[in-house]
């Protein structure tokens, strides 16, 4: 699961239906673009 992490907050993407608008809420476009259509290259 993608998170964003800023000092000692931690925020994740909402479940379900508000998925791909709370990815697109948190990380920039690029980012956004790739976590939505390429999760696989983004596992460690």
């Amino acid at each position: 699961m993608p998170v964003q992490v800023d000092g000692d907050q931690v925020r994740k993407p909402a479940d379900g239906a508000g998925y791909t608008e709370s990815v697109k809420r948190l990380f920039p476009r690029d980012l956004a673009d790739a976590v939505l259509d390429e999760p696989e290259r983004l596992r460690p």
